[in-house]
């Protein structure tokens, strides 16, 4: 949790977090699969679901290549099915991942675009999240 309170203090106060974080091509992509990937793990409070979406809203925000939102749209897609298929907690989980893609729809809300790769992944992991029989127990 500390690492991730690290990166809001960072996103926030930096302007280019390109050079702060000293990214290469590609490694702002490998940080936000990185992130995606850690809403699988149980441990996962309410209080670092918030957090870690927060980071990941801020960091999707930085791409403005059709091509790269979907990449990672799906990543969080394949996330929401890993994680409704495991026995574990899934509410915590699911709930920052489709706040996440919340928030992305409404920053990207007046540049249709860049809203259509996000579409397609966020209401397949929506349709699963609803209909799952499992998910309608807890």
């Amino acid at each position: 949790m500390s690492t991730q309170r690290l990166f809001t203090h960072i996103l926030a106060a930096s302007k280019d977090v390109h050079k702060t974080l000293n990214l290469k091509e590609g490694d702002l992509l490998k940080l936000v699969y990185d992130f995606t990937v850690s809403m699988r793990y149980p441990h996962l409070s309410e209080e670092l679901a918030t957090i870690l979406t927060g980071n990941l809203t801020t960091l999707t925000m930085l791409f403005d290549s059709e091509e790269e939102l979907a990449k990672i749209f799906k990543k969080g897609s394949y996330v929401g099915r890993k994680i409704l298929g495991s026995n574990l907690q899934t509410e915590v989980p699911l709930k920052a991942l489709l706040t996440w893609y919340k928030s992305i729809v409404m920053a990207f809300k007046e540049n249709e675009g860049l809203l259509k790769p996000v579409t397609g992944p966020m209401l397949e992991i929506v349709y699963r999240t609803y209909t799952d029989t499992a998910m309608g127990q807890t």
